[in-house]
């Protein structure tokens, strides 16, 4: 296996730009070796600055989300 396939797979909580700028951080940033799965949206959340696509479900869903993905937690 390459590096790529052993990165930490992670989820961020949140779907606005601070979970958009964490979200590029942990991609530019090649030393953590993490994966970014997508986005877990908070209940009452406004303003969503992601891709829809790019968000997994909501927080109710989070040990659901973690287990599909396969993301430790």
């Amino acid at each position: 296996k390459n590096k790529k396939d052993r990165a930490t797979k992670v989820v961020i909580l949140g779907v606005g730009s601070e979970a958009k700028d964490i979200a590029v951080k942990i991609k530019n940033n090649k030393i953590l070796n993490y994966k970014v799965k997508g986005f877990i949206k908070l209940d009452g959340e406004e303003g969503m600055k992601v891709k829809e696509d790019e968000v997994l479900g909501d927080i109710g869903e989070l040990y659901k989300i973690a287990k599909k993905e396969n993301i430790e937690y």
